[in-house]
């Protein structure tokens, strides 16, 4: 098997995270920074160089050499669109088109690679096995640093989490948040195709008040 040098990810899938664990392997050593994001992380004395595709390139060919982030609960869906809009396009003040969101995405599946694809559930729900799954993935043992590393992330993003699975809990809400309202119309839809024909007039207004979700 090839090392693993790369990563590819969709955007809030945690791919800049596994960029820095790649990093922290190769490295001396790494500061975990209390931040949602792994945009600022330092490892010292690094020896690979990692190649970041993202979002996800269906026209690229992914090798053994790449590895991939993905929530496997179905739960947890849309949980990276609700990480990317807090973590940077509300900082961006980037503004969720409701319409758009919910035609591209009300029966989204995450591509997945042949191989080394990284369940971040676990990061969540079972650190331990996380790690575990890591080691398997890159066939090393993680370093202490690494470790600290992935310990420090999740406490910073479990406030995101708890949100998250709060929102998923929730009944539909038209005074919501944009991106709320997005995800519980895309949850309420899935892959049903009539309920999405049903709704289809309704989202041409782009006004939550006239798109009739039965709850």
């Amino acid at each position: 098997m090839s090392k693993i040098t790369n990563v590819v990810w969709n955007p809030g899938n945690f791919g800049h995270f596994l960029n820095i664990i790649l990093q922290g392997q190769s490295g001396t050593d790494l500061v975990a920074l209390d931040t949602l994001d792994s945009h600022t992380e330092c490892v010292e004395d690094s020896a690979i160089k990692v190649e970041l595709v993202h979002p996800y390139d269906v026209n690229k060919v992914y090798d053994d050499t790449w590895i991939k982030p993905y929530f496997a609960s179905e739960q947890l869906t849309y949980f990276p669109f609700y990480c990317n809009y807090i973590k940077y396009l509300k900082l961006h003040d980037v503004q969720i088109d409701i319409r758009d969101f919910v035609i591209s995405y009300h029966d989204w599946q995450e591509p997945m690679l042949k191989q080394n694809n990284v369940n971040m559930d676990l990061l969540f729900t079972n650190t331990k096995l996380f790690v575990t799954q890591l080691e398997e993935i890159l066939q090393q043992t993680l370093k202490p640093h690494v470790i600290n590393f992935i310990e420090t992330k999740k406490r910073s993003n479990m406030v995101l989490y708890n949100n998250f699975l709060q929102i998923t809990s929730d009944p539909i809400d038209y005074y919501s948040d944009p991106i709320v309202f997005a995800i519980k119309v895309c949850q309420y839809i899935g892959n049903k195709a009539e309920i999405f024909n049903r709704l289809e007039p309704d989202l041409k207004s782009k006004e939550k008040i006239y798109i009739h979700v039965q709850t």
